[in-house]
């Protein structure tokens, strides 16, 4: 990936469009260069496991919760990268089994009701990289409940109308982010 920054830069460099400092760019490109890369990975993915509405679903569900319900993170960008594949498995083999069983969707509907009372009166949790100060604590708290109230009606809804593997993928993107919350939680509170 380095060698493909730096042929970016030459260029942008040649074609005098580098106004702001080097670094900047160096480290905005990788930012876009990753993301795509796991958009297509998760649509890969996602057509594998013939899951792909659902890898998107999750994705979105998921990443809109978790910019700001907060939790822990990875100590790099190729952890973070390699996490978020491994998510995203994750998360689509737990829709794939509440399909399979009816046992698994009962559970799962528990587990994400519980999830979301939890991010309901948790969110947001801080991390040590990124600590929050009162106003953003306040802002980013009011957006994840919110946004934890759209997510479980619209997996109700789903259910209702019975678009139960799409529901799933919801009700995973928000025990995925609970999960990652309490994690966070603990290495925040650690004697």
């Amino acid at each position: 990936m380095e060698k493909i920054i730096d042929k970016l830069l030459l260029v942008m460099k040649n074609s005098e469009l580098i106004e702001a400092d080097e670094e900047i760019i160096r480290y905005g490109l990788e930012i876009v260069i990753m993301r795509a890369i796991f958009v297509i990975l998760i649509l890969i993915i996602g057509a594998l496991m013939n899951c792909f509405i659902e890898s998107i679903i999750f994705t979105v569900s998921y990443s809109v919760l978790r910019m700001y319900a907060g939790g822990t993170h990875a100590g790099s960008r190729l952890k973070c990268f390699i996490n978020s594949i491994l998510t995203l498995a994750a998360a689509l083999i737990g829709i794939k089994a509440s399909e399979a069983f009816i046992g698994a969707a009962a559970v799962l509907g528990i587990i994400s009701v519980i999830s979301a009372i939890y991010i309901f009166i948790a969110a947001p949790i801080d991390t040590e990289n990124k600590r929050l100060d009162k106003d953003e604590i306040y802002h980013y708290g009011k957006r994840a409940r919110f946004l934890i109230i759209i997510l479980a009606q619209l997996a109700g809804i789903m259910l209702i109308f019975g678009i139960n593997d799409f529901a799933y993928a919801v009700m995973m993107g928000i025990i995925i982010e609970a999960f990652l919350m309490f994690v966070g939680y603990i290495q925040n509170n650690k004697v």
